[in-house]
């Protein structure tokens, strides 16, 4: 073959690839383009629910995206959000639209829009949402160059947003649908003794300590389940806790807020215990005070404040604690997610035998090792 022909040849190839290269452009612009409009009202339609992709092992690279993917009760995929994480994915149900977590804000996604800023790589792992949707609650980390600082991130579900410093390290908080109570630990100076707290937030973003009842010892810290839990219809529980083997004893005090003397009034006081085998492998804090967890072979257990030894709910099939996916649920049905063969399974604490809903992972959400399907959020 000729010069002549070679580079006619070449030139043939050339403009084919450039020719293919813009039918797939103009093709992607066109498929944006006939997209249907999402509605709104969705990321605030009870049963949708929110699946979030991100960096999940530190140190959390400020280069993982976080994304959150919308879907319905059935499965198809609704709409979805993308931008810069570096920290664990956070999603936050209110009426008014869910406040997804970013790395320089906290951004409301739905019937109404708003924009909670905070410091660039300010993180949030303790948070709740309100039963009634009203609000949502995300306790900031804010501390920098080794200072002790911590601030409440009040988000409501019109888009009004409030902010109020925190005089502790906060590690839990319960949301109720007037009020929300969270605990944590003071920051002393070193050599001295920690001591824990716990602290009124209001809806319309004020705060103040709280008087505790009559009787709680808050000595007692040294036990692993929530300090604070929302048990419904206005009535908080703080719990005294300690630990004997595999089983935690509690006594709980059944309280309501008095905003006005800032003080929790006692109704009643019970005791219960929680008890967890030698080989669980998850365990978590469920609605209204009570706990589950999953052993090694799959058996899923629920501690009820009612009885004396967990109940036996179901079995997982070949389950494995790196495949476990927390997932926050308001309401009475709780639910945890399995990722499993690169699908999304779905199952109820309740009865757990079979998955009530699988969704194929999002393959383009994650390309570093550290970032990984991390949570999901059931709009209620």
């Amino acid at each position: 073959m000729s010069e002549s022909s070679l580079r006619s040849v070449g030139w043939r190839r050339l403009v084919a690839v450039s020719s293919a290269v813009v039918i797939l452009m103009l093709s992607v612009f066109w498929l944006r383009g006939n997209e249907k409009p999402v509605d709104p009202q969705e990321w605030s339609k009870t049963g949708n629910f929110i699946v979030a992709y991100g960096p999940v092992f530190e140190p959390y690279p400020a280069w993982v995206k976080n994304s959150y993917y919308l879907y319905s009760p059935s499965g198809e995929l609704i709409d979805h959000k993308v931008e810069d994480g570096g920290w664990w994915p956070v999603s936050l149900p209110t009426k008014g639209g869910a406040y997804l977590y970013f790395a320089h804000s906290l951004q409301q996604v739905g019937v109404n829009r708003a924009t909670y800023e905070h410091v660039k790589y300010d993180y949030t792992d303790v948070y709740g949402s309100s039963p009634d949707g009203s609000y949502a609650v995300a306790l900031l980390n804010t501390s920098h160059s080794g200072e002790c600082s911590y601030t409440a991130a009040i988000l409501k579900d019109t888009g009004q947003t409030f902010s109020h410093d925190l005089p502790f390290m906060p590690f839990r908080v319960a949301v109720g649908e007037d009020h929300a109570i969270a605990v944590g630990y003071d920051c002393p100076p070193p050599g001295t003794e920690t001591k824990k707290g716990f602290y009124l937030l209001e809806p319309d973003g004020s705060g103040k300590e709280l008087k505790l009842p009559q009787g709680y010892d808050i000595g007692l810290v040294d036990f692993p389940a929530s300090p604070v839990n929302y048990l419904g219809d206005g009535l908080f529980e703080i719990i005294e806790g300690r630990k004997d083997g595999n089983v935690i004893h509690m006594k709980s005090f059944e309280v309501r807020v008095d905003s006005q003397e800032a003080a929790l009034v006692t109704e009643r006081v019970t005791e219960h215990k929680f008890t967890l085998p030698d080989d669980f492998l998850v365990t978590v804090m469920l609605n209204h005070g009570e706990g589950a967890f999953i052993d090694k072979s799959g058996r899923v257990f629920i501690d009820r404040r009612d009885l004396s030894e967990p109940e036996y709910m179901g079995q997982v099939e070949n389950f494995e604690r790196n495949d476990f996916v927390p997932t926050y649920t308001v309401g009475d049905d709780p639910k945890f997610g399995i990722k499993r063969d690169g699908r999304l399974e779905l199952y109820r604490w309740e009865s757990p035998d079979q998955p009530i809903l699988t969704v194929n992972q999002v393959r383009g959400a994650c390309w570093e090792d550290v970032c990984d399907l991390a949570s999901v959020s059931e709009i209620m």
